[in-house]
């Protein structure tokens, strides 16, 4: 068992002495496999973390992670934090005005980034502090060796930035205790063993992956490979090279993969026990899909501000279809329009320097309003059949969740992916759209399919119009549809 003040930091250490020369964390590099147990991760953490804190890094002082996940990404978290410092992970996908702007209100006093960003670090405003590679990381030294900064619960850990599909980026405070929590209970509910070996393909930027597909993997004693890519034959070459047995991903992926594996007719890794899934809705055939051959798809629920889990289906609770149910320990209840509102010892400790934003979501009795609309069926399961922010009120009052006839219309290959959207009429107030990405067929075709994949769906919840679009979808880094972009670009087809 283990005492309340634990930190992450501690947890690897234990495993450290625990698991000494078994493999943490492996990555392909060229031709070959490189691999750090879990004593040389300490070693090179500590080895790090005396620089920070011989180069002047205080207690509180951020540093930034800039770059693709890699054993450094992991050497460099975990040196900040036992040289006291608040990580700032970036989003390796972001663009140069989005990581300024971060940059801008983080303050970081070090950006450890990684060699492949390196020209856009130096295109940056001259404001940029100072900056180190990947590379560069076993050449930092100090002249002597310190001890490591005790952290607290209820001290902030990382400042994950998310502009949601807002477009505003807000520092959201994790705190170790969020993660903590998140670690100890993960790990019990999907059952995380010593010998698991877990495919990192996701971004370390996202809360799902550092925390289901590092930390957890790191407690329990298991392997985590870095295959840095999201090609399907890629990724199941990497598969049947290691005995991978659990994969963290995205809807859109499985979605790929499905694809791929219909069209090849290659099979899945016998080893793989699942895989963990979040960050958006998953289309039911792509779960029966994976079900159907026996590598089941254990979707979960969470936003960056919940840290991020609140539910997630596991081996002894699963029902396809739902996220889940909630993590002991949390509480979720529906307020009276259906949105879901949850609070404990997962949620943020609010938003850096934005206490008008943390009580526009957290309210007086500690509730966070997730946006969200759910309900849960009578075994407890939890639903997620909408966002607030995206409902579409028409010029008559009904109201429509495009999420829903969305949801129908996902089951055709006549187009890679549609958006649906309220747009202002002239005349009718708020109406219906549809926007259709890389049409594979005439537009009168996809009309015609439109209409009949909504045939059961009331009137007033059809498009009236239909866009045609070459570009994908504006998406946030955990493939959420940016709506308002989307919205804005309607705005300009219709002037």
């Amino acid at each position: 068992m283990h005492n309340e003040h634990e930190s992450i930091l501690d947890l690897l250490q234990l495993k450290s002495q625990t698991f000494g020369e078994h493999t943490a964390l492996s990555i392909r590099r060229g031709s070959g496999w490189e691999s750090c147990s879990y004593i040389e991760l300490s070693r090179r953490t500590n080895l790090l973390s005396d620089f920070f804190r011989e180069s002047g890094i205080q207690r509180g002082d951020r540093i930034s992670i800039w770059g693709e996940s890699c054993p450094e990404w992991v050497v460099t978290f975990f040196a900040a934090v036992r040289a006291g410092a608040v990580i700032v992970p970036l989003d390796i996908r972001a663009t140069p005005l989005e990581i300024a702007n971060i940059l801008a209100d983080a303050q970081p006093r070090f950006v450890i980034a990684s060699d492949s960003v390196r020209s856009i670090t130096e295109s940056l405003p001259s404001a940029i502090p100072q900056c180190y590679y990947f590379s560069e990381l076993s050449n930092l030294r100090a002249s002597n060796t310190l001890e490591g900064i005790d952290r607290e619960m209820d001290e902030v850990c990382l400042l994950a930035y998310t502009s949601g599909t807002t477009g505003t980026a807000k520092g959201v405070m994790i705190t170790f205790g969020n993660l903590v929590f998140q670690v100890r209970t993960l790990t019990e509910l999907i059952g995380i063993i010593g010998d698991d070996l877990f495919l990192s393909a996701l971004p370390l930027n996202h809360l799902l992956e550092l925390t289901g597909g590092l930390f957890c993997v790191l407690y329990a004693g298991g392997e985590v490979f870095f295959a840095q890519t999201l090609y399907p034959h890629e990724i199941l070459q990497q598969m049947n090279e290691k005995p991978v047995t659990w994969m963290v991903t995205v809807p859109l992926f499985l979605k790929v993969l499905k694809s791929y594996l219909e069209k090849t007719g290659e099979a899945l890794p016998a080893k793989l026990k699942g895989f963990i899934c979040g960050g958006a809705k998953l289309n039911e055939d792509v779960a029966d899909f994976f079900e159907q051959r026996r590598v089941p798809v254990y979707q979960g629920y969470g936003l960056t501000e919940t840290s991020p889990v609140i539910s997630v289906n596991s081996r002894n609770h699963h029902q396809p279809g739902s996220v889940g149910k909630v993590v002991p320990g949390i509480e979720v209840k529906l307020a009276e329009d259906g949105e879901i509102l949850t609070r404990g010892p997962h949620l943020m400790k609010g938003y850096y320097r934005r206490s008008d934003l943390t009580a526009e979501v957290i309210d007086s009795e500690g509730w966070f309003h997730t946006g969200d609309i759910g309900q849960f069926d009578p075994a407890g399961y939890l639903y997620v059949t909408g966002r607030i922010k995206s409902l579409i009120v028409l010029g008559g009052g009904k109201k429509v969740h495009p999420e829903e006839v969305e949801s129908a219309l996902e089951k055709s290959s006549l187009w890679k992916e549609i958006c649906v959207s309220g747009f202002e009429s002239r005349n009718m107030g708020e109406e219906i759209c549809a926007v259709v990405v890389q049409p594979a067929a005439d537009q009168t075709q996809i009309k015609e399919k439109i209409d009949s994949l909504l045939q059961n769906l009331a009137n007033y919840k059809k498009p009236v119009r239909i866009f045609f679009r070459q570009e994908e979808l504006p998406r946030t880094s955990t493939r959420k549809i940016k709506r308002h972009l989307v919205r804005e670009w309607i705005e300009q087809q219709s002037v």
